[in-house]
C-alpha cells in the first residue's frame, strides 16, 4: 500500500529518500535532465530550519521504498505556489499515484496559504493533460515555445521542449466537460469565431519516432500558440478516444482574455 509523506526530517534518512528520488528519474529515462540530489536537500532545508523555508518535498513510500514523488517551491506571491516536478516510478505509472500525489500536494498548499499552483507540462503527452486538465481542473494559460531548448532525452523524443503554463485555482470546482459539449475537428482549426476548439494531439507521444513527434509539433504549435497565446483561448480539458486511439486538446475562449 502506498502511503504520502513530506521529506524526512532527519538528515541521514532523508539522504536516504533524497536518493531514491534521484534514482527513479534515471528509471523514467530523464538523461541529461536528471536534477541532482543537492537541490532536493535545498528545497527541503526548511524541515530543519524554518527562517529559510524554501518549499517542500512529498514523498509517495510503498513501504521504505519511494516510488514517487512531487517538488514545490514558493514564489514572491505567498498565494502561489509552483510545482517544479511530479514522478512517478515506471511500474506504477497508469495506476492512479500521480493523481493522490496532486491532491497532496493540493492539501499542503492550501495549508501553507497558497490559492493557485502554478506548473508547465508537455501538451503532447495525453496521459499528463488528462491527469492535469481533467482529473485536476487546471487550465493552460500560455503556451511557451521550446522553453528548454533541446531535450536531446530518450525519453522525450528528443523533440522540442514546448510547454503550456498551468494555473489550478485551489479553492475553485472542477468543471466537467462530456464529450457532447466538444465540437472535434479533425484537423488544425479553421474558425476562430467559435468559443470552443478541439485540437487533435498524439495518443502517445511517447511512442513515436523522434521524426513523427517533431512532424506532430509543427503541424499543431501554430494553431496552439495562436489559440492560447493570441486569441484568448485556454486549455481546460483533455478527450480521449481509445476506441479511435485519438486525443483532443479542449480549448475555450476566457470572457476576460485579451483577443486580438
Amino acid at each position: 500500500m502506498v502511503h504520502i509523506r513530506l521529506l524526512s526530517s532527519k538528515p541521514e534518512d532523508a539522504i536516504e529518500e533524497i536518493g531514491q528520488c534521484v534514482r527513479i528519474q534515471e528509471e523514467v529515462g530523464y538523461e541529461g535532465q536528471i536534477v541532482p540530489s543537492h537541490l532536493f536537500r535545498a528545497e527541503s532545508i526548511g524541515l530543519i530550519e524554518p527562517s529559510i523555508d524554501l518549499g517542500y518535498i512529498l514523498l509517495a513510500l510503498e513501504g521504505p521504498k519511494v516510488v514517487g514523488y512531487a517538488r514545490v517551491v514558493y514564489t514572491r506571491d505567498r498565494e502561489i505556489h509552483w510545482l517544479h516536478q511530479i514522478v512517478v516510478s515506471p511500474a506504477l505509472q497508469s495506476q492512479g499515484l500521480g493523481f493522490e500525489l496532486m491532491k497532496a500536494v493540493k492539501a499542503k498548499s492550501l495549508e501553507m496559504g497558497a490559492e493557485v499552483l502554478c506548473f508547465t507540462y508537455d501538451p503532447f503527452e495525453g496521459r499528463n493533460g488528462s491527469l492535469y486538465l481533467r482529473k485536476c481542473g487546471a487550465k493552460g494559460v500560455r503556451v511557451l515555445e521550446d522553453f528548454y531548448g533541446p531535450m536531446g532525452s530518450a525519453a522525450h523524443g528528443n523533440r522540442k521542449s514546448h510547454r503550456l503554463l498551468m494555473r489550478w485555482d485551489l479553492l475553485g470546482e472542477r468543471e466537467n466537460w462530456s464529450a457532447e459539449k466538444i465540437p472535434l475537428s479533425e484537423s488544425l482549426p479553421n474558425s476562430w469565431d467559435r468559443d470552443i476548439l478541439a485540437l487533435e494531439i498524439p495518443w502517445q507521444i511517447g511512442s513515436l519516432g523522434g521524426k513523427e513527434a517533431a512532424l506532430w509539433q509543427e503541424r499543431t504549435m501554430p494553431a496552439l500558440v495562436k489559440a492560447i497565446n493570441q486569441r484568448g483561448f485556454q486549455a481546460v480539458s483533455l478527450l480521449s478516444r481509445p476506441d479511435e486511439l485519438r486525443n483532443y486538446l479542449m480549448l475555450r475562449r476566457e470572457e476576460a482574455a485579451g483577443h486580438e
